[in-house]
């Protein structure tokens, strides 16, 4: 007889089977928060950075993805995983990171605080270098700002924010008083392009058309949006939002477009956003390096610096 075969979970988030733009966000994110804490660490930084370093992720999830009967660790294992890599250089330096995990889903939370406590029982050496809070809430809620708003955040001290919502679920008003932190920010956001897309289509049906359902993925992708993001040019591209919410606010932002795995076209764009040119530099080539590469893992011809240049960059206001 025959074994079934067993069914593809593609509606669920947490298996990878189906979802190779996830684990190439993955590789991304592992690559980029690697090189964070090299540089931050570096004799130069030093010299006038805070020694207290600090991660915000306001969509932490449950912390491990699901790739066949593999593990595959989800972002708070990310930074986590990095950080004990190199955790002997940082302790030496007497750099202390702080994570600030988020997550709404009850569910997803439980899960995502066994999984980092058995991280850290694994790995005591890191309870040295790193605290961890984790706050089951909306990213948008008045807790989470008020958390955020006690830290001690002054121009010198490296942040790192990841902010990959879920749809439109970070409002503009979080995203404006994210960007306006005072402090060395880098961020790196998932732009949700086919969401937008399909936002951009229902909002152009009669007003008499619309069902309660549509009516409410309306009202959330005008908080998502903003009252001055339009997108009625080129509801494709992140360049509109990107300028209104990092550009206006002194930021450079490089997008990476990761494509659908299955069929032309663009999922999201990955935006990475840094106010230090050489920084966003460095993204871009980091970026283009990971286009060499399809989801399959075979090259693609051609060389890292033709795939940088095909990478989007925007300079913030006034810059070159």
């Amino acid at each position: 007889m025959t074994a079934l075969k067993k069914p593809r979970r593609t509606d669920d988030p947490w298996d990878l089977t189906e979802r190779p733009h996830t684990k190439a966000k993955l590789r991304l994110l592992g690559d980029y928060f690697g090189r964070w804490l090299t540089i931050w660490n570096a004799p130069k930084q030093r010299g006038w950075a805070s020694s207290d370093w600090y991660v915000i992720d306001l969509f932490a999830g449950q912390g491990v993805y699901a790739d066949g009967d593999a593990k595959v660790s989800g972002s708070p294992l990310v930074y986590l995983e990095q950080i004990a890599r190199v955790g002997s250089k940082l302790e030496t330096n007497g750099i202390r990171v702080h994570l600030l995990l988020v997550e709404l889903n009850p569910k997803n939370y439980e899960m995502l605080k066994n999984h980092v406590a058995e991280f850290m029982e694994a790995h005591s050496e890191v309870k040295e270098i790193v605290d961890i809070k984790l706050m089951k809430s909306n990213c948008n809620s008045p807790d989470v700002w008020s958390e955020i708003s006690s830290l001690p955040l002054i121009s010198n001290t490296p942040l790192f924010m990841l902010i990959d919502p879920y749809g439109f679920q970070i409002q503009r008003q979080t995203m404006d008083r994210l960007v306006a932190v005072d402090a060395a920010t880098d961020i790196l956001f998932n732009y949700m392009v086919s969401g937008v897309k399909r936002a951009q289509g229902i909002a152009s049906k009669p007003e008499e058309q619309l069902t309660q359902r549509e009516r409410t993925t309306l009202t959330t992708y005008a908080h998502f949006l903003g009252k001055d993001v339009t997108l009625d040019e080129d509801a494709e591209s992140p360049q509109e939002y990107a300028n209104a919410v990092f550009g206006s606010r002194g930021f450079y932002v490089v997008a990476y477009d990761m494509d659908y795995p299955d069929r032309v076209g663009t999922l999201y764009y990955l935006l990475f956003v840094t106010k230090n040119r050489k920084i966003a530099d460095m993204a871009r080539k980091m970026f283009g390096g990971a286009k060499k590469q399809n989801y399959a893992g075979q090259l693609r011809l051609g060389d890292t610096e033709q795939f940088t240049a095909e990478i989007t960059f925007f300079a913030p206001d006034g810059a070159a």
